[in-house]
């Protein structure tokens, strides 16, 4: 096949999920978490050094498997840059990072079937967030080249990632990263939060700093005054 053909071939693949081979739509409580996590990986590997592809609902092709589309995925070492769908053969490497959402939906396919088909996969490491039972759960692959995961096991409730290089862990019904043992990354919105209570805090201070500035100039125009009073009465 030429590179021609085979570029035809992949542009001819869907870039969609069909309706009936999609699962069943969850609402907000399946939407937010990967939303929010999409773009707090986005936002946080766009200021560090590494290149790490993040992406969210992606249809997926590898060789001779049925397409799927995870939740969220990640890729070490590519071009970042935006892409309609993953198709190996041509991207020339597989998924690094796979985290599927639970909320009410099939938890027989997210921690049995998955789990069996991303270790075939080789995909490194896979992770099930179950928000309506705020149960988080990893797998990393025991061998690099062989097809058999391995359960994570956590830390003080603490899971860590190779591959995205941070910690994953629940607070609440939520699924925070963190860099580190203690320092959680912010969401963009959190960030934005934060950005406009510094604002907030720098206004504060120049407004009481021209307070006290104008209230001084006050005291020391009253003091002139009271000074140039007392000279009157003395030369009377």
């Amino acid at each position: 096949m030429t590179p021609r053909e085979r570029r035809a071939v992949v542009d001819s693949l869907p870039d969609y999920i069909p309706w009936e081979e999609s699962c069943m739509p969850e609402g907000d409580p399946h939407f937010e978490p990967k939303a929010e996590g999409r773009e707090t990986l986005r936002t946080y590997f766009e200021r560090s050094d590494r290149r790490l592809y993040v992406s969210a609902e992606l249809p997926v092709y590898y060789p001779d498997e049925a397409r799927f589309s995870p939740d969220l995925l990640a890729v070490r070492d590519v071009d970042v840059h935006p892409r309609k769908k993953w198709v190996v053969s041509d991207e020339g490497k597989g998924l690094d990072w796979v985290l599927e959402i639970v909320v009410s939906g099939n938890r027989r396919k997210d921690l049995e079937e998955n789990v069996a088909r991303y270790a075939r996969l080789l995909i490194p490491e896979y992770f099930v967030f179950d928000r309506e039972r705020r149960v988080l759960r990893g797998w990393v692959l025991a061998d690099p080249k062989i097809g058999i995961y391995r359960p994570i096991v956590p830390q003080r409730g603490v899971f860590h990632s190779a591959v995205l290089g941070l910690d994953l862990k629940l607070d609440g019904d939520r699924l925070r990263f963190c860099q580190g043992s203690a320092m959680i990354l912010m969401t963009p919105a959190e960030v934005i939060l934060h950005l406009e209570q510094e604002v907030t805090d720098l206004v504060v201070i120049r407004e009481n700093e021209v307070a006290l500035r104008n209230e001084a100039e006050q005291r020391a125009h009253e003091a002139e005054q009271q000074l140039t009073r007392e000279q009157q009465r003395a030369h009377e």
